[in-house]
């Protein structure tokens, strides 16, 4: 059996959503798959020097500053979303301050010179990118090979049938009441939504995980609280409660306006459930949903997308999440092939 290191600081295999964790947890079983040992170490300075194999590391700031001689072949696997500062200023001062605490390592990644993450990037043998959108902005400095990481069957045997006879749509969204979320975007879609006169059911679930969301929250919902047909949960629901309140949804709206970790899972796991999906380019799976009619993938969620929006939830079917699991898998085994060689 071979032996493969992966890097990675304070791995807890437990966060199983976030971060790189979910990655490592992922790329974990399908290396052991391959009939290799893996070993999680925190620094490259535990890899053994006489080691001559493979080496995943976890892209971070210290790696800006790593200039060690090695024998081992060292692939760099970026799960933290880097962005460009044209982002940024791309945003209202609203969205900064009510995001800063989430958002400052990444405006801070955002100031390196595009010239020294070049320079960093091309002390690995190859880099690992597991998003559209950080392929696009990653392989303008150095080739990148793309891995997925989505464990597969979430749900079990269950899955949304669609009605062909249901008269009036439930469009929802689930998720924190974060504007990086474009939370705000989806209150004034339901607030357009009734000033056309739009017959939709409504319903927002929000994942609060801290006392100052509920105020956010708040104060988005004020601009709808009169509206009767709109349903709110906030929380924290168990995964069984969870499943059973996005089965009445008919179409899920989860929008980004920047990813706080890349590849955010949700909307494969929508997808995977069977509810047809709204979300924007900054998921960065577009290419592997290319062609199906059950997601629309929009470059912002803003009020000028709102009528391409209405037509994909009055047309839209849902399609065999296996054409996108097939994409996931052919695209993972050519990438770990690459890996798993010497």
């Amino acid at each position: 059996m071979n032996n493969i290191y992966i890097v990675i600081n304070e791995y807890n295999k437990n966060l199983a959503k976030r971060q790189p964790w979910y990655s490592v947890k992922k790329l974990i079983a399908d290396l052991k798959y391959y009939n290799f040992k893996v070993e999680i170490v925190a620094s490259l300075d535990l890899v053994p020097s006489t080691f001559t194999g493979n080496v995943i590391k976890i892209f971070g700031i210290k790696d800006l500053f790593f200039n060690q001689n090695r024998e081992y072949k060292l692939f760099y696997l970026m799960t933290f979303p880097i962005y460009d500062i044209s982002k940024f200023l791309s945003f209202s001062f609203q969205t900064i301050w009510e995001n800063w605490s989430n958002l400052k390592r990444i405006f801070i990644v955002s100031l390196i010179p595009r010239f020294i993450l070049k320079r960093v990037l091309e002390k690995s043998d190859e880099t690992i990118v597991i998003s559209d959108r950080s392929e696009k902005y990653l392989s303008t400095m150095v080739t990148t090979i793309k891995y997925i990481p989505f464990i597969f069957d979430n749900w079990g045997k269950i899955k949304k049938e669609i009605s062909k006879t249901k008269k009036i749509k439930t469009i929802g969204y689930f998720g924190p009441p974060f504007t990086t979320r474009s939370f705000d975007d989806v209150i004034d879609f339901f607030v357009w939504l009734n000033h056309n006169d739009y017959k939709y059911n409504k319903k927002i679930i929000t994942r609060i995980e801290r006392d100052e969301l509920i105020d956010i929250e708040e104060q988005y919902l004020s601009k709808i609280k009169s509206d009767k047909s709109l349903k709110v949960i906030s929380g924290f629901l168990d995964r069984e409660t969870l499943v059973q309140e996005l089965l009445e949804i008919d179409i899920l709206i989860l929008p980004f306006k920047i990813v706080m970790s890349e590849l955010p899972i949700v909307v494969l796991e929508a997808l995977e459930l069977g509810i047809p999906i709204i979300t924007t380019e900054d998921s960065g799976i577009a290419k592997i949903t290319k062609g199906q009619k059950n997601i629309l993938v929009l470059k912002n969620f803003k009020k000028e997308k709102f009528l391409e929006a209405i037509k994909f939830i009055e047309n839209c079917t849902n399609d065999n999440f296996e054409k996108v699991a097939n994409n996931i898998k052919n695209i993972n085994k050519t990438t770990l092939e690459i890996i798993c060689q010497k």
